[in-house]
């Protein structure tokens, strides 16, 4: 049987985002992902009918900040990281066993996540040798299209000014920031590193460096796979701030002809570790004749831990207000409220089991909380936790197709969230919405369609 690598970042949001068109493709391929750095994740991963092919702890090509917080979990620190970047002894180490790992599986195809696109550079060499497709894996939103809000902006695509704004800071903030890096780490940033190893590898200039995204690094004419529907994207794509924008490397950054958009793609039978007790207290919830909000801030909130604890605590207290409605949270947080007998607090939840049954989902913003919530039609309230990466922008998403509201962790009152979720429940429009968006979005991406792409002659370098 043919076989397909995943070469993922090591983190559970990025796993379960592939989860899906990894399932689509067992029917045809024999599918690894590399692991090796969280046994759990490991696990989880073996769990789902998956191979893991281990890799060294070898951190790959972040971003400085980025890549201080990957080394964090193996005890390391910025210091390390400095050193490393002036050695180059992890990357060669990487670039070593991930040549070593595709000579020895040989697949047909490669998917490279694109938080961690720059190892790219590191396998071209091989993926041309050995004529393997291979394609870019963005298991985010793509608006990288500097004529409409970044995507961890909250700004609405009307806000064209802000907008402008927004863009032309960024530009002069990463300019500062790479002066920066480039003084603290003697010249080897990552953008750096990465133009050094595409000339000794001697990659072709067509596969320019894309590396004033905002998210990210990209290449020009490397094939990106978008696990998202295109219709969770801003529209229109034209936008008068368009012409505003004609230097070079900004207008690079679109790469409309690179970009492919698969769906959702959602893996809804993953198998999960649940304390039986809570399966059994939740199953019997579900079977109430109830109306249900879900709340659920994701996989990824210890920095966040006490914000999140006083919000759920306004939840909670909210919640005497809904005498006919059933709060179910995901998530042990240390909140002050006093119990109420329509709270219901679990470790942790399956989400694809309780959205069904849910009329109202209060969410953090994560994309693939998103897409489920749109495959299930359930209306959202987006709290965006973490403004640094794509949760602000996928909010905007949300209220710009009228699919649910936003709102702010530090400044809604309980009144105001209490409005949200009356609003929610109340107002037909917004499942209406969903609705729609679900049935455009199921009809137009097929199994079918995913085997057809990967089957075709795309992700051949040359």
């Amino acid at each position: 049987m043919k076989k397909i690598l995943f070469i993922t970042f090591p983190a559970k949001g990025h796993i379960n985002a592939i989860l899906g068109i990894a399932k689509i493709l067992q029917q045809h391929y024999k599918i690894y992902l590399t692991g090796g750095v969280d046994p759990a994740l490991d696990l989880y991963v073996e769990k789902q009918g998956f191979e893991i092919v281990k890799l060294a702890n070898c951190c790959p090509n972040l971003s400085f900040v980025d890549e201080v917080n990957y080394l964090k979990r193996f005890g390391k620190n910025k210091k390390d990281v400095i050193l490393n970047r002036i050695s180059h002894n992890e990357y060669k180490l990487r670039k070593q066993l991930l040549n070593e790992l595709i000579e020895r599986l040989e697949p047909e195809i490669i998917f490279l996540d694109s938080f961690i696109g720059s190892d790219f550079v590191n396998i071209y060499p091989c993926i041309k040798n050995t004529c393997t497709k291979f394609f870019l894996l963005n298991t985010m939103l793509a608006s990288y299209l500097p004529y409409l809000p970044l995507p961890q902006s909250d700004r609405l695509p009307d806000q064209k000014l802000n907008t402008w704004f927004e863009w032309y800071l960024f530009l002069v903030k990463d300019s500062l920031r790479e002066l920066k890096e480039k003084i603290l780490l003697v010249g080897n940033t990552t953008r750096q590193i990465v133009r050094r190893q595409a000339r000794q590898l001697a990659i072709p200039a067509k596969y320019k460096l894309i590396d004033q995204l905002p998210l990210g690094i990209g290449f020009t004419h490397v094939k990106e796979l978008i696990l998202c529907p295109q219709e969770m994207e801003f529209q229109p794509y034209t936008s008068p701030l368009r012409r505003v924008f004609t230097t070079r490397s900004v207008s690079r950054l679109s790469r409309e002809n690179d970009r492919i958009y698969l769906g959702s793609q959602i893996a809804l039978n993953r198998q999960e570790q649940i304390n039986k007790n809570d399966i059994a207290r939740l199953v019997h919830l579900l079977n109430q004749p109830l109306t249900f909000v879900y709340i659920s801030f994701g996989t990824l909130y210890q920095k966040q831990r006490q914000m999140l604890s006083e919000f759920i605590s306004r939840i909670i207290d909210v919640s005497t207000a809904f005498d006919s409605v059933q709060f179910i949270i995901s998530g042990l947080f240390n909140h002050t409220a006093a119990p109420t007998s329509n709270v219901a607090i679990f470790d942790y939840v399956p989400q694809t089991y309780v959205l069904p049954k849910a009329s109202v989902f209060i969410t953090h913003g994560g994309l693939n909380s998103i897409k489920e919530s749109i495959h299930f039609c359930v209306p959202m309230i987006v709290y965006p936790v973490n403004p640094n990466y794509d949760q602000p922008g996928n909010a905007a998403r949300v209220v710009h197709h009228k699919i649910g509201l936003r709102g702010c962790l530090h400044k809604d009152t309980r009144q105001i969230i209490k409005d949200k979720i009356n609003d929610l429940l109340t107002n037909p429009s917004y499942r209406d919405n969903i609705s729609r968006l679900q049935e455009r979005t199921r009809q137009r991406y097929t199994e079918q369609t995913i085997l057809n792409i990967v089957n075709s002659e795309l992700g051949y370098l040359n």
